[in-house]
């Protein structure tokens, strides 16, 4: 269908007299600017000419003056440097040139010596400071000077002075005429020009040098920050614009005096200028104005004439569109409109009449249309007598069927309704909807299908069939419903509960049922498999650093390359934090070489992982440990598998991580004796089955020195165990906090007890590095001497360098406020671990504890007693105190004291012996001292 343009006869009509009259007032409007712009011009042309008239009258006085002053300057009256008699020219001067304020002669100290006009107090005025002076001086030239006050005459003056010289041709001084400025005349005749326009002299620097109206009070006033004297500094010549001094704004014309630094400048005020223009636009303004009013009335008067019965056409037509047939247009108007009225009524008859015919008829088929219309779902009916591509040929849609696919009916008509199906259309419905065409019965069927753009969609459609009175199949009408938002609400569902939301794997429930199938499967082919337990080394580090979103980010990444490295038939899951799962499947029959093909896989995640990350463009580096277990299908659980590899993977990461370890029995074992001594340490804790030893320290005499005090633990069944088995089992449980804290008041008890009875003896008592972190450690350690009244100063704690890796500022920091209450301070095991001078040189440190490693084979191995002396050396420059423990031997003995060790401990001296012996053995021998 064409489009065509909306234009209203109305319309038509102003637009062609808008046509008319716009050109017309352009015209009108150009004449009178340009008639402003002429008048404009024409006073800038006599401004112009004015300021040259005052150029050249200015320059041919200065030029006479100029002339006068050189004449007079060799007369010898005015030469003779005696100012005693001046020449008789100064007594005729004022009757000479009338036109000059004064005429003086001023001798080489700058006085004035003869003047025409008296001197004030009948004495020599001293002009040599001005600028006039100075310059007639430096140039020895006829000189120009700058408006000034003058001294003689009391007056705004430009003094023309010249150089005198004697016979010899040196200067003597200089003879000078000062103007009046206020009285110059610039131009002759200037007070017969109008009062607005003004002639002025200014100098470069803006000052006012000459006006020809109201100069008195003005001249030698700096005008240079006024607009038209920035004007004619900046352009120098030429014509503008500008407000004057005065406030008048004036159209100005201005050109420099020839040998001066002098502008002449004439204004004319731009008001009286322009007057006539203004007048005149006036004029064409009303009339043009005018003009339109009356052009406009005529269209408008016309226009009706003529639109009124075409609009009377418009609405009878517009009528009729709606369905009011019994709408008619009147005859009225133009010849042209009655005759068009008469036809258009006729044709509203003949509507009328043909519209009743089909009413009838249509009734049935609107009610059945407009049902099948307005139904949501989509229906589609399908001719069972033909077949195309084995699939009924369509006859029928409905316009939910046009809305949900995008197809038009006249595109599907015809076709089978099988162009819906795509890609995604499952193949088993589509069996099942064929199924349902040859048993010629109802069936129900859910599948994919496609619009007209490719986007896909579910359907639910109930497929009837309908039969003829005869009983023979003739159409099936397929109901369909959008059932999309359930279905993907059941993806949704599904996929909530079987896949982890960060990275997109296998969940911990869908790994379980994985590895249930995985077994079921194995247990009938006897194909074993492997559970993989993958677990991130460090990943906490970027998590705190970095935060969770980095960490998110980082955990995606690590599942990207965990997919894109295994490719054994199998799962992979995430059971949640950093923890992964691999389930290899189908590996072999026998068990080494199952086990063999998981070892290398598990090393090649291990690589893989070991690999930088890029993360938000930062690298990051990170490594897994791994561990592995054997998925053989009978007389296991996937609890069990889980649990396997998850010992396995704690036994890589003791091995020092980025590392896969294979689970044996014995992992399992061991994992039962820890949590089975776990359970027994806290009963015994509960029992008070734990007792506190202490082994005396000697000095090189052997004299005590001070004591260690040891935890012990006595089984009621399995008799003593040794604290390398149950302090790490307390360390990683927590179970250290109460026990150390126990220990620690025993000690201070002990303490207690023996300060009462004047004993001195150094107490040693081990804090391990959890226990010394723990929020409160501080305040606990002053509770407890606060409660038992111990001596802090008798007190050491022995830490190790372990204790020194895990924020070190925060140990310190402990460390100092603990010394501040007298605490002593001994790193146990000196040597072992993280031994740095670094950090002992800024830790409140009393003594080393050299290991007993190091002490059991000297002096015989040659290493160890290096390292020995090497710690006593270093602890001499560092006034530490040495406790050397383990000491066994004789030699021993000997050697560590003759390297000059300060302390010595271990069973050459004093095995430990419990607590309440030692305590009553100094006890007695106290007493015995007294």
């Amino acid at each position: 269908m064409r489009n065509y343009k909306n234009w209203s006869v109305r319309h038509l009509l102003y637009s062609l007299t808008a046509a008319a009259v716009l050109p017309a007032s352009i015209l009108l409007t150009f004449s009178v600017w340009n008639q402003y712009k002429t008048d404009e011009l024409e006073a800038a042309r006599s401004a112009y000419s004015l300021a040259q008239l005052t150029a050249n009258n200015l320059q041919e006085l200065l030029s006479d003056a100029r002339h006068v002053l050189d004449t007079l300057a060799k007369r010898p009256g005015v030469r003779a440097v005696s100012g005693l008699d001046c020449d008789q020219i100064f007594g005729q001067f004022t009757d000479l040139y009338p036109q000059f304020s004064n005429l003086s002669k001023a001798d080489r100290r700058g006085y004035i010596v003869c003047s025409a006009k008296a001197q004030p107090h009948d004495k020599p005025t001293f002009v040599g400071d001005a600028l006039w002076y100075k310059r007639v001086s430096a140039t020895q030239k006829f000189t120009l000077g700058s408006p000034y006050l003058g001294p003689v005459t009391g007056r705004v003056v430009a003094v023309l002075a010249h150089p005198l010289f004697d016979d010899a041709g040196v200067m003597t001084g200089s003879i000078q005429m000062p103007i009046d400025l206020a009285k110059l005349r610039v131009v002759v005749g200037a007070e017969k020009l109008p009062e607005s326009t003004v002639i002025a002299v200014i100098d470069s620097r803006g000052v006012l040098v000459a006006r020809s109206r109201g100069a008195e009070g003005l001249v030698g006033k700096d005008l240079s920050d006024t607009s038209g004297v920035k004007s004619v500094l900046a352009t120098k010549d030429g014509t503008g614009r500008a407000v004057t001094s005065d406030g008048i704004e004036r159209i100005i014309g201005f050109l420099p005096i020839p040998g001066t630094d002098w502008f002449a400048v004439a204004g004319i005020d731009t008001e009286a200028v322009l007057f006539s223009a203004r007048q005149a636009a006036l004029r064409n303004l009303v009339f043009g104005g005018l003009t339109l009013l009356l052009v406009f009335a005529l269209a408008l008067y016309v226009s009706k004439r003529i639109s009124r019965p075409m609009m009377a056409v418009q609405e009878a037509a517009r009528r009729a569109a709606a369905g009011d047939l019994d709408a008619r247009v009147p005859y009225s108007g133009p010849l042209e409109v009655v005759d068009f009225a008469a036809q258009f009524n006729h044709m509203l008859d003949a509507i009328r009449a043909s519209q009743n015919k089909l009413a009838d008829a249509k009734s049935e088929l609107v009610l059945l249309g407009t049902c099948l219309s307005h139904l949501t779902d989509m229906v589609i009916i399908m001719d069972a007598g033909q077949a195309a591509m084995d699939w009924p040929p369509i006859i029928f849609v409905n316009d939910a069927f046009e809305g949900v696919t995008g197809y038009p009916r006249d595109e599907v008509l015809g076709r089978p309704s099988s162009l819906l199906h795509g890609p995604a259309t499952s193949s088993e419905a589509i069996a099942g909807i064929r199924a349902g065409f040859l048993a010629q019965a109802p069936f129900r069927e859910e599948l994919v299908h496609y619009t007209r753009n490719g986007v896909h969609f579910w359907v639910e459609l109930d497929m009837i069939p309908i039969r003829n009175p005869a009983g023979a199949l003739t159409h099936w009408v397929s109901i369909e419903r959008d059932v999309t938002l359930r279905k993907l609400a059941e993806q949704s569902i599904h996929r909530l509960a079987y896949y982890d939301v960060l990275t997109g794997l296998p969940n911990r429930s869908l790994l379980m049922s994985s590895i249930d199938a995985a077994l079921a499967m194995a247990a009938c082919n006897g194909q074993m498999g492997a559970v993989l337990f993958v677990d991130l080394d460090h990943f906490k580090n970027i998590n705190d650093a970095r935060g969770h979103a980095v960490g998110d980010a980082f955990l995606q990444a690590v599942a990207q390359r965990l997919a894109s490295t295994v490719h054994q038939p199998g799962t992979l899951a995430r059971l949640g934090g950093d923890e992964f799962v691999i389930l290899l499947t189908g590996l072999a029959g026998d068990e080494r070489t199952s086990e063999s093909l998981a070892m290398v896989e598990a090393g090649k995640v291990c690589r893989a992982l070991a690999r930088p990350f890029e993360v938000n463009g930062q690298p990051y580096i990170s490594s897994a440990s791994i561990g592995v277990t054997l998925l053989r299908g009978t007389g296991q659980s996937t609890h069990d598998l889980l649990r396997e590899s998850d010992t396995a993977m704690y036994r890589a990461k003791k091995r020092g991580r980025n590392h896969a370890a294979f689970f044996t029995q014995d992992m399992q074992v061991e994992v039962e004796l820890r949590l089975a001594l776990e359970n027994e340490l806290a009963c015994a804790i509960a029992n008070q089955e734990m007792t506190i030893y202490v082994q005396t320290q000697v000095d090189c005499e052997g004299q005590p020195a001070g004591a260690e005090f040891l935890l012990r633990w006595r089984h009621p069944v399995r008799g003593q165990i040794s604290p390398a088995q149950f302090i790490p089992v307390a360390e990683e449980s927590g179970l250290i906090l109460g026990l150390g804290a126990w220990v620690l008041g025993q000690a201070c008890m002990a303490l207690s007890t023996l300060s009462k009875v004047g004993h001195r003896l150094p107490v040693s008592v081990n804090v391990s590095p959890r226990q010394f972190h723990q929020p409160g450690f501080v305040a606990q350690v002053k509770e407890i001497l606060a409660t038992t009244g111990a001596p802090a100063g008798q007190l050491i704690l022995e830490v190790t360098e372990s204790l020194l890796i895990d924020d070190l500022d925060e140990a310190i920091g402990r460390m100092n406020e603990l010394a501040a209450l007298g605490i002593r301070f001994s790193i146990d095991d000196f040597g072992t671990g993280y031994s740095s001078l670094a950090y002992l040189k800024r830790l409140p440190l009393h003594e080393l504890k050299i290991d007993k490693s190091f002490v059991q084979d000297t002096p015989h191995n040659g290493n160890d007693t290096a390292i020995v002396n090497s710690i006593l050396s270093m602890a001499r420059h560092l006034n530490l105190k040495v406790v050397a423990e383990g000491v066994e031997t004789r030699a021993q003995a000997e050697f560590l004291i003759a390297n000059h060790c300060h302390v010595l401990q271990g069973y050459f001296y004093s095995r430990p012996e419990d607590i309440e012996q030692w305590l009553s053995r100094l006890l007695a021998a106290g007493s015995q001292e007294n």
